[in-house]
């Protein structure tokens, strides 16, 4: 598993700005990983995504539900609590393959007769399916009786990693190529936190919002 406030150490690169964040190293961009993939090992479709940018802003929301009890004579209600509603996780993942480019600083403008650029824009609709896949139930002998969205681990170093089920995808296509390649790309996705055990206060104060046990 991997360290609960982020991921695996990977060199670093230098940070490099843009209207949709910025592009720190792989161990600082953040990452997504399907843990039904990961569980079947599947050598197809790889288990795990690294954000090409940095997602910013991140909003999560906590809230708790309670039950109010009337008391008849008394000067004031009483609340009960029931739960706290699963944390959400909503943030926007940039593509944007000139500038991944860019980046990369690949010295070539071909390879293999595929142009660097066709080969980026393949990256990005891998990773577009890969998403779009959260939102599906994997095969099972089970069918349609029992079926769930694959779980998995969302990382966000330094502000969360919690074991998560993708809630909602929305695609907006700023910009494809003549061939229709996508060029740029954002991604509004919404997590929801689906924990394996009961997390108390004591475990918030100890490990705030990086908390993948039950994975």
């Amino acid at each position: 598993m991997e360290d609960q406030s982020g991921s695996p150490s990977v060199e670093s690169s230098p940070n490099i700005g843009s209207i949709a964040g910025q592009r720190p190293s792989a161990a600082v961009r953040g990452y997504v990983k399907n843990l039904l993939l990961e569980e079947t090992g599947n050598p197809d479709f790889p288990d795990l995504i690294t954000f090409p940018f940095r997602p910013t802003p991140i909003n999560i929301d906590t809230s708790a539900n309670t039950d109010t009890l009337d008391v008849i004579g008394m000067s004031h209600a009483y609340e009960s609590y029931v739960n706290t509603a699963n944390a959400t996780v909503n943030f926007e993942i940039y593509y944007n393959a000139l500038m991944m480019i860019k980046e990369e600083a690949f010295e070539n403008t071909s390879e293999g007769g595929k142009s660097i650029l066709n080969k980026k824009s393949e990256e990005i609709e891998l990773q577009r399916r890969f998403l779009q896949a959260l939102l599906y139930p994997g095969k099972s002998t089970e069918g349609v009786i029992g079926a769930q969205l694959p779980p998995c681990i969302v990382c966000l170093p330094g502000i969360v990693t919690i074991r998560a089920k993708l809630s909602s995808l929305g695609e907006v296509h700023e910009r494809v190529d003549i061939n229709g390649n996508i060029v740029e790309l954002r991604l509004a996705v919404s997590f929801k936190e689906a924990p394996m055990a009961r997390i108390s206060m004591e475990d918030v104060l100890t490990n705030g919002m990086f908390r993948t046990w039950g994975a």
